[in-house]
């Protein structure tokens, strides 16, 4: 959320130098139009991708049950095993490397562990038991991952 804070600030501060430089700015309809268009626009997206935190998954019955917060209002989502992609993605600094594992779906992308507080070896167990209900394999890549998720 915070990159499309900076984007709207960004925004801001080139229609105020546009206006500080043409005192008939603000006369001009179409790039007041234009203005509240992309704002509209940026506002969106810092509202779609910052809505989801998940705090909890549970496995049953070949389906994935995603509980989450988005703001402050709660939120349960029920995906089959079999409609989820999942793998792992590299966060953090070159000095504090942390791992994501991360949910897609057709409609959504949920991403665990944005903020380093679930613990490595439930991630694994997570990726393993979803490669395991989809009936694929963990191939030598994911291998490789795993190990460095472990450490």
């Amino acid at each position: 959320m915070l990159k499309n804070l900076y984007g709207v600030i960004i925004l801001s501060v080139i229609v105020l130098v546009m206006a500080l430089k043409n005192p008939n700015f603000f006369l001009d309809i179409k790039l007041i139009i234009l203005t509240a268009l992309i704002s509209t626009f940026l506002i969106y997206f810092a509202n779609r991708n910052s809505k989801n935190y998940v705090y909890e998954i549970n496995i049953e019955n070949d389906k994935l049950i995603f509980y989450g917060e988005s703001y402050s209002e709660e939120w349960k989502e029920v995906i089959p095993a079999k409609e989820i992609n999942v793998a792992f993605k590299s966060a953090g600094s070159r000095f504090n490397i942390f791992y994501i594992l991360k949910f897609k779906t057709q409609n959504n992308i949920f991403e665990i562990n944005e903020h380093n507080d679930w613990s490595s070896d439930l991630l694994v167990e997570l990726f393993e038991k979803v490669k395991e209900l989809k009936g694929e394999k963990i191939i030598f890549d994911e291998k490789i991952i795993i190990a460095q998720v472990r450490k």
